[in-house]
């Protein structure tokens, strides 16, 4: 519960320190990079309405965690094309459909249709209580799948844009940024396929819950962790804005 909390206040910290450097000359990024905090933040803030209300978010909360989640991950996405393009990226099907597709593998999840039919020996996520073993699982795989793709996605669109983007003038620090938050994503697919798809036995859980609880926190701290990246964020931005016959035309100085 106390870690939980710690999240929370770091995803707050975050959150009002961004929105406090936003302008019209950096909205066009950061906005869809509050909205990656903000989706983080209700995954903590569901638990702790878990931990003091016995409701059907009992049954639910992993599927409403990994679909948040998966969201996050859309909207940083959006966030990384639209610093190193310039301009507010649109939401396509390369973004949307990935939810679109856990959505459709979670309502059957529901009815007990399952596409990784392969119960985890786990009896606890963290000091949450699983469940439904099998269920549990298949949410699992379905969201690394999903993320796979949006990851692979970020990692193409990136590498083709960034060295002729004219407003990321601190690529090396930008690019540490990404890298290491796809990084992260991959040591977390690791230790939960470790954890609960039971690749090893439980006599290795002395190893792998640690582990695992140490990368999970690696993936929220990583916000403080490349702090550099963190204050540059705002600084990107374009400096004048014209708008010509309806539309908005960037100057980029």
């Amino acid at each position: 519960m106390a870690l939980k909390s710690v999240f929370l206040l770091i995803f707050l910290i975050v959150a009002i320190s961004i929105f406090r450097k936003r302008s019209p000359k950096n909205n066009f990024h950061l906005d869809y990079f509050l909205y990656h905090i903000l989706l983080l933040f209700l995954i903590p803030v569901l638990y702790i309405f878990l931990f003091y209300f016995n409701t059907l978010l009992d049954r639910f909360y992993f599927t409403l965690g990994a679909g948040i989640h998966i969201l996050s991950f859309v909207f940083m996405i959006l966030h990384v094309e639209s610093s190193v393009k310039g301009y507010k990226a649109k939401i396509n099907a390369h973004h949307i459909i990935p939810f679109i597709i856990f959505l459709v593998f979670a309502t059957l999840d529901l009815y007990n249709i399952y596409i990784f039919n392969h119960p985890t020996a786990q009896e606890l996520f963290y000091d949450i209580e699983i469940i439904n073993p099998t269920s549990f699982n298949n949410i699992l795989f379905i969201k690394q799948i999903t993320s796979a793709y949006l990851y692979a996605y970020l990692i193409n669109s990136y590498r083709k844009n960034i060295k002729k983007s004219a407003t990321v003038k601190k690529k090396n620090i930008y690019t540490l940024w990404v890298y290491s938050y796809i990084s992260l994503f991959i040591l977390s697919v690791l230790c939960n396929a470790f954890l609960f798809y039971g690749f090893f036995d439980a006599g290795y859980n002395f190893i792998l819950i640690p582990l695992h609880t140490v990368v999970m926190m690696m993936n929220i701290f990583y916000f403080i962790a490349t702090p550099s990246a963190l204050h540059y964020l705002p600084l990107i931005k374009v400096d004048n804005i014209l708008h010509v016959a309806n539309e908005v035309v960037t100057l980029i100085v």
